[in-house]
Order: C-alpha cells, then sequence, then structure tokens
C-alpha cells in the first residue's frame, strides 16, 4: 500500500508520483482513444482525485494542469478559439476546469479533516492509554495502602493486648480493652472500604459485626443484642465512621451499665430513616432503666465526650430517656441527612457512659 503520510512529507516524492499518474492516465486514454472518443478529459479525472489524496492539494493542481493540457493538445482537434475548433471544445475545456478544481479543493479539503481527526484520535487514543496506566497504578498503590493499613491495625491492636495482660489495676485494663475495642471497630471499617473499593461503608454490615465483637468480648450472661438496620445505608466514610463510633459508645454502655444484677435481657441496635432527609440511630435496652437523680450536666466520661463530638460532627441531636413504661433505657442521636449546619445541640442525661 501506498505510505500517504510518507509521500506528503517529502514534497518531490509527491509531484513526481503525480507526474506518473497524469502519464497513466493519458497513456490509458490513449489505449481506448476509440472507446473514448469525444471525452479527452475522463481518465484525467481520476488521476486529480488520486493525486490529491496521496500528495494534497499541490501535486492534485500540477496533475489538473499537465492533464488538461496533454489532454486538450493530443485528444482535441483544434485549439479552442483557433482554426478549426468548434465552440464546444472550450466549453469542454471550461467545464474541465472547474470541475478539476473543485476536485483538487473538496479532496485536498476532506483530506486535511480527515488526517486532523486521524490525529485526534491517535491523541485520545494516547490519553486514554496513559489515563489507563495512571488508574492501575492508583490501584496498586491503593490496594498496598490498604494492606499496610490493616496490617498496622493488627499490629496496634496485638500490642495493646499484650499490655494489657500484664496490667492488674482493673480501671487501666478497662481503658485498654475500650482502646482495643475502639481500634478493631476501625479496622472493620476499613475492611467494609476494602470490599467496596475504598468509597462507600455497607453500615448493615459493620454494626451487626461490631455488635457481635463485643457481645463476645463482654460475655454478658444472659442479654442479646440484635441490630435492625436499613440496607440502603450506605454511606461514605466521612459521614459513616461518626455514626459507629456513636452505636459502639452505645452499645457498650448499654452492656456495661444497663442491666441489674440478674445480668439478662436485650439490646436493640437500630438505623433508620424516620423522613426523607431525617436518620434516627437508636440503642434501646430492657434493663434496669436511667438513675432517679441523673443529670446530664454531670456527665464527663469519655464515651459520653465521644459522642458528643461525633453528634455535633453529624449536625445531631442526642437523647437519653426511660424505656416505654419506666423500664429500660432509649438512646437516640437524629440528625439531618441533607444539611449541616455548623452548631449541633445534644441534652444527655448521664448515667456513666463507658469510658
Amino acid at each position: 500500500m501506498i505510505d500517504v503520510l510518507a509521500l506528503r512529507r517529502k514534497g518531490a516524492t509527491a509531484y513526481a508520483a503525480a507526474v506518473a499518474i497524469v502519464l497513466v492516465a493519458i497513456g490509458g486514454r490513449l489505449a481506448f482513444a476509440d472507446v473514448l472518443l469525444g471525452y479527452p478529459f475522463l481518465t484525467i479525472f481520476p488521476a486529480i482525485v488520486l493525486s490529491t489524496f496521496i500528495g494534497g492539494f499541490g501535486p492534485g493542481l500540477l496533475t489538473m494542469v499537465v492533464g488538461g493540457f496533454g489532454a486538450w493538445a493530443i485528444f482535441m482537434p483544434g485549439n479552442p478559439g483557433q482554426a478549426g475548433s468548434a465552440p464546444t471544445d472550450a466549453i469542454a475545456l471550461a467545464f474541465y476546469v472547474v470541475l478539476g478544481g473543485f476536485m483538487v479543493w473538496i479532496v485536498a479539503t476532506l483530506h486535511a479533516v480527515a488526517q486532523r481527526e486521524h490525529k485526534a484520535r491517535v491523541g485520545l487514543a494516547a490519553a486514554l492509554e496513559e489515563k489507563a496506566a495512571l488508574l492501575q497504578e492508583r490501584e496498586l498503590l491503593l490496594s498496598e495502602v490498604r494492606h499496610r493499613v490493616g496490617n498496622n491495625l493488627q499490629q496496634i491492636t496485638g500490642l495493646i493486648g499484650l499490655h494489657a495482660r500484664r496490667i492488674t489495676d482493673p480501671v487501666a485494663k478497662a481503658a485498654f480493652r475500650n482502646a482495643r475495642a475502639r481500634i478493631n471497630l476501625f479496622a472493620d471499617v476499613h475492611r467494609s472500604l476494602y470490599r467496596n473499593g475504598g468509597e462507600v461503608v455497607e453500615l448493615d454490615e459493620v454494626l451487626a459485626s461490631m455488635t457481635q465483637r463485643l457481645i463476645s468480648a463482654q460475655r454478658p450472661v444472659g442479654v442479646a443484642c440484635r441490630t435492625d438496620v436499613d440496607p440502603t445505608m450506605v454511606w461514605r466514610p466521612d459521614k459513616a465512621v461518626p455514626l459507629i463510633m456513636v452505636a459502639h459508645e452505645l452499645v457498650s454502655n448499654a452492656l456495661e451499665h444497663g442491666f441489674g444484677a440478674d445480668g439478662t435481657g436485650t439490646i436493640v441496635l437500630a438505623l433508620k430513616r424516620a423522613e426523607a432527609a431525617t436518620v434516627r440511630l437508636s440503642v434501646t435496652d430492657d434493663g434496669r432503666g436511667l438513675p432517679a437523680d441523673a443529670d446530664g450536666a454531670a456527665g464527663n466520661s469519655l464515651g459520653l465526650g465521644i459522642i458528643r463530638a461525633f453528634a455535633r460532627q453529624l449536625n445531631g441531636t442526642f437523647s437519653l430517656r426511660p424505656g416505654w413504661n419506666g423500664r429500660g433505657t432509649i438512646a437516640e442521636l437524629v440528625f439531618d441527612d441533607a444539611t449541616r449546619p455548623e452548631d449541633a445541640h445534644d441534652s444527655v442525661p448521664a448515667r456513666g457512659l463507658a469510658a
């Protein structure tokens, strides 16, 4: 096949090819002189198209001039305007000039457009290939980061566990246990993000895993914990993590402080949409309930501080109140999922929230 781009880069070669093409066209016209009698320029038109396509405007115009002059000199009975020439010869020559010039212009223009589109496609293909390579590199880096973060979280919890075994003070031991539980919670969120490409957290799965881990860790006799989470609650980490941390503190608090000496009862963690843009997180137990002198202003534990901080981050309202018929406790966080004003309000009667 003819390398059109190579010929266009070599101007002399393109003009030489145009001369060769026009000579072939005139030779073909001579070969079929009897058949094509009365059509002196018939074989020149394809030569003009081919030369323009291969070489561009200049070689195409050269083919038109050389081919027209050759056909006029060889195949027309007399020079237009001279004795022996017919008016139709002048008309035919004028028609040839107009049509040949138009063919040179249209083919050269279309070819230039095609070349620009070809270059654009090549550039787009290169850009897409580069983007695909960058995306692949990004995925590899993210995978490595996730893997290392997961390993680091495991190492941290392992170290905390080793130190906790050497501690005899019950308060310090409880603090280490709670710290380890919170780190494990972040590990759960991290695993959920890894499964979902680092974009969203499936709250039903993470909250169910969280409650199971808390039950396994504290092993309350006769206490059951179940979750009721809307499966459509799939959020980005910036909104999911604060909610998960609040749920963790509330369930921990219910397990440690919600039940009496018999240690039996049920904890229900629910996450639902109350209205179109309102979300309600509630942790309900049927235990001994709030103390009679409960006062929200007196609550200064770490757990309460965590809940208040995350409630403000979610622009939510947190409340803690007695359950139905005065039995048990209802802890509830309500926030607007549509807007995020800076200020938030909380009303928290303290019940000795878990530190």
